[in-house]
């Protein structure tokens, strides 16, 4: 199993999004006695840490995450799409909407501006569940193989980008999600960037 992470692009256009400082420190205290404090959460933690390796921010959301929008919207056209995606008869609208185009967490916040700009920062664990342990998979792969033009170039890598990827001739850093290549490198010994 492997504990994935979000990418720090995501995780920034996030903390823009809703207005918060990234480096705002905070910890958790346990309010019931039947609902313990996550386990594998260092505390104190910053904002940023958290939105990274804790909160799956880039999840679907549920029904649950839209009823709590609807009560910090101040628009009235926002709480009327929210109610209705909140009531049984808008369940099939909630899954096109949602589901059949798996559209994030954050991008609903995108198309609910009202509600998003009124978030409390003590409501984030309530609108965002914790990222869960994956199966391996190539995506969490240290190894990842490119092909090009016949030829294999890439050898072995870390995932998001962490570690650079060692090629026959030259190293490239690279970031798994979008294979977008950042920087170029001659030794393998350089630099992260």
């Amino acid at each position: 199993m492997v504990k994935p992470r979000n990418v720090d692009e995501v995780v920034q256009e996030f903390i823009t999004l809703l207005g918060w400082d990234p480096n705002v420190i905070f910890t958790l205290k346990q309010s019931d006695e039947g609902c313990p404090l996550p386990s594998d959460l260092i505390l104190p933690s910053t904002l940023h840490h958290v939105l990274t390796y804790y909160l799956d921010i880039q999840c679907v959301p549920r029904k649950y995450f839209f009823e709590l929008l609807m009560n910090f919207t101040q628009s009235d056209l926002e709480k009327e799409r929210l109610t209705e995606f909140c009531s049984a008869d808008g369940q099939d609208e909630v899954y096109t909407y949602c589901n059949r185009v798996r559209r994030t967490s954050l991008e609903v916040l995108m198309d609910f501006p009202s509600a998003t700009s009124h978030i409390p920062m003590c409501y984030l664990f309530d609108l965002f569940p914790v990222m869960q342990p994956r199966a391996f998979s190539i995506a969490s792969s240290a190894i990842v193989s490119l092909l090009c033009n016949n030829t294999t170039y890439c050898k072995q890598g870390m995932f998001h980008g962490e570690k650079v990827l060692h090629m026959e001739k030259k190293v490239f850093h690279c970031q798994l999600k979008t294979f977008r290549f950042l920087k170029l490198y001659t030794d393998c010994n350089q630099g992260s960037k």
